[in-house]
């Protein structure tokens, strides 16, 4: 009450002087009407887009409420009553409600405003907005946060629309589910306390709305305004300030959106716009950039995810871009597909659009790093046909996640070849969000079906504690080095790490070391769309219709075999999931991987191998790759036909690349020193550092 008493006089006087009050003022209404009209290619066909599914939405009869014992099975999340409990189908209504509401304050004369009043008093009349046993109660959650959301700006950009009595209906049923939102902020529901997640944050910004759409109007308004307020405080000091979200790409969207309509919505009243000063959002386009696949179609599949967008994040962009006058966003953003969502995405995209910059010239980086929930992307290139790598780490247990630290999964373009199995099918079940203990017995779930490592057949650690940490990461234009932490994420052993070399169009190779008190089985796991034919007894080849992966497990010398699931409840769809498996035991082990990604346009042939100890060969078209490691760092020799001593490197380890002009390129990782034909260097510090020999005998060099 404390921040209510402080704000609310400048809200009071700041309301008093505008009507609208949500997003825009009348003031500020004529120059957004210029610059929607000016939306240069391809933004204007974001507008002509909106236009055209919002006479669809017209011409459709308003929406029938049926109670979710009748809803079940009529929608893919009513499968079951747990989940048509929700009543997630008025969160499109609520988003009807909230274009329709754009488009009447464009075009007046258009038959979009009563369209508008027909669904609000539709909505007001529904029963509930989403259903809850628990103390959570009704009216609390996600469908209550759209339509609240939706009806608070009908009415504050319409108030003429609704006669007296009507305004009278909905300020009546305002009163009486808003206040159910606020007991959940305050602790009845279960995301009161979860400000990195999108229920949270979707709940509260309705709350924000209607705050300032029924100000002076309800009594209650006032208080939900300040508690959203200091809420979405409490979301930025929790939010990851690498720009990503611990609920993976698709949530994000979701959440990311909500945060800055928050923002937009409420910035005339409050003072909302200073959490543009905080990291989080300014690094948000970097990370939605780099977690989208090559040719920027598909995103990550980690945790309850799909690998394409349910909303785009087209509006999220140009928002941001605008912001930070960000051009390479803008270029993101201009490059998207066409736009997936609902009604309010499509009136999002082109209003924020307008603001934007000219596009810029496109990412240049291939690597990306999160310093905050640790995980890496590297890739061949941007385009549609160049493949994209993803390593895994972080927290296992938080809102969405799954047991999955230290694994891998391979796109070409938006075809996932090496994958994560994304969301599973048990989500409409309780069981499957009891973090504690029973979700984790859901195959989709499980650390068995992602491509990472298994001890002693049992999942990873879920304590809030447990986590994967990347522990090394180096990019140059050749070569990414990543190497992950994973001893935190295990019970059982004493150390476990994962190290994954990217020569770039090349190769992946993936080194992994375990050491234990006493003997552990650890098995290592790929995970595949389809299932893969074996071109001989030690390479399993995954093909799809953008690339082929080649996988080989080079030491131990074991072949990858077919293995059935273990947990108890599998729950991804038959046909879409095979997992291979070697297993050694041991208090000391290691596994060392080769995957070749080759693109569908590429005639590559299989690369070939020697492993001797430490060191290996690996032989390509025209070229040789010399490969020696240790523990730490020390003197590494490599077996070169041409002359053994013409290459003297001290590091944890070292490639070199040699054709028939002799040694042209190297990686050295934790290097003392250098000493190779025309280069010979030494270092104070260990050092990670890459070279490519120039036509003249010099090197370039990249650290």
């Amino acid at each position: 009450m404390k921040s209510l008493e402080t704000q609310s006089p400048s809200w009071t006087a700041t309301i008093r002087e505008n009507r609208p009050r949500l997003y825009f003022s009348d003031t500020q209404w004529p120059q957004v009407v210029r610059e929607l009209a000016a939306l240069p290619a391809p933004r204007a066909a974001l507008r002509d887009a909106f236009y055209s599914s919002m006479d669809k939405v017209v011409a459709e009869p308003p929406p029938e409420y049926l109670p979710p014992e009748q809803m079940v099975g009529k929608r893919g999340d009513t499968k079951t009553l747990y989940s048509a409990m929700e009543e997630l189908w008025q969160r499109e209504v609520g988003n009807q409600i909230f274009a329709l509401a754009v488009a009447a304050r464009l075009k007046p004369d258009a038959p979009y405003r009563a369209k508008m009043r027909e669904l609000t008093l539709a909505a007001i009349a529904f029963e509930t907005w989403g259903r809850n046993t628990s103390k959570m109660g009704n009216n609390a959650d996600l469908a209550a946060g759209h339509i609240g959301r939706g009806i608070a700006v009908a009415y504050d950009w319409h108030r003429d629309a609704f006669t007296d009595a009507e305004r009278q209906q909905i300020r009546d049923v305002i009163a009486a589910r808003m206040p159910c939102l606020l007991k959940g902020l305050y602790g009845d529901a279960f995301w009161a306390r979860g400000f990195e997640e999108n229920h949270n944050q979707v709940s509260v910004a309705a709350l924000a709305f209607c705050g300032i759409a029924f100000y002076g109007e309800l009594p209650g308004a006032p208080e939900w305004l300040a508690a959203a307020r200091l809420n979405f405080q409490r979301v930025a000091d929790h939010a990851s300030d690498d720009g990503s979200s611990v609920e993976g790409v698709s949530y994000w969207t979701y959440g990311m959106n909500y945060i800055l309509q928050y923002i937009e919505a409420t910035r005339l009243i409050t003072d909302s716009a200073d959490l543009y000063q905080r990291p989080f959002l300014k690094n948000a386009a970097a990370y939605r950039l780099n977690a989208s696949t090559s040719g920027l179609t598909g995103n990550l599949p980690w945790g309850d995810a799909v690998t394409r967008d349910w909303s785009t994040p087209h509006a999220i962009i140009y928002r941001l871009a605008s912001e930070y006058t960000d051009s390479d966003a803008a270029w993101f953003a201009d490059n998207l597909p066409t736009p997936r969502g609902g009604a309010d995405d499509r009136a999002l995209n082109f209003l924020w659009a307008r603001t934007a910059p000219a596009s810029g010239s496109g990412p240049r980086a291939l690597d990306h790093r999160l310093t905050v929930n640790d995980l890496v992307t590297t890739r061949s290139g941007w385009s549609s046909t160049d493949y994209l790598l993803s390593i895994k780490a972080g927290p296992t247990n938080r809102n969405h996640s799954h047991l999955d630290a230290g694994a891998l999964a391979l796109a070409f373009g938006d075809e996932w070849v090496l994958v994560a199995p994304g969301y599973g099918k048990g989500s409409g079940e309780g069981a499957f969000w009891q973090s504690g203990g029973s979700r984790w017995t859901y195959f989709s779930n499980a650390t068995e079906s992602h491509a990472t490592l298994l001890v002693n057949g049992k999942n990873q650690r879920f304590d809030r504690d447990a986590r994967a940490t990347i522990t090394g990461f180096f990019s140059s234009p050749d070569w990414n080095a990543t190497t992950v932490d994973l001893t935190r994420a295990y019970s059982d052993v004493t150390s476990l790490t994962r190290e994954v070399l990217h020569r770039r169009g090349d190769y992946i190779l993936v080194f992994d070391t375990a050491t234990a008190t006493q003997p552990v089985t650890i098995e290592w796991l790929a995970q595949f769309r389809t299932d893969p034919i074996k071109p001989n007894s030690s390479t399993l080849l995954a093909e799809g219709k953008n690339g082929r992966l080649l996988t080989t497990l080079l030491a131990p010398a074991e072949q990858l075999t077919l293995r059935e699931p273990t947990t108890p409840k599998v729950d991804v769809t038959q046909g879409r999931h095979f997992t291979y498996a070697a297993k050694q035991s041991g208090e000391a082990l290691g596994f060392t991987a080769l995957f070749q990604p080759v693109p569908a346009a590429k005639t590559t042939s299989a690369l070939t191998t020697r492993v001797t100890g430490n060191h290996i060969e690996i032989f390509g078209e025209g070229w040789t790759d010399h490969l020696a490691r240790s523990e730490k760092t020390s003197e590494l020799r490599f077996s070169l036909t041409s002359d053994q001593t013409t290459a003297h490197i001290s590091a944890r380890l070292a490639i070199i690349r040699t054709t028939s002009a002799g040694i042209v390129s190297f990686i050295a990782l934790d290097a003392a020193s250098i000493n190779l034909p025309g280069l010979s260097r030494t270092f104070g510090a260990p050092k990670n550092l890459t070279g490519q020999r120039n036509a003249d005998g010099t090197w370039t060099i990249s650290q």
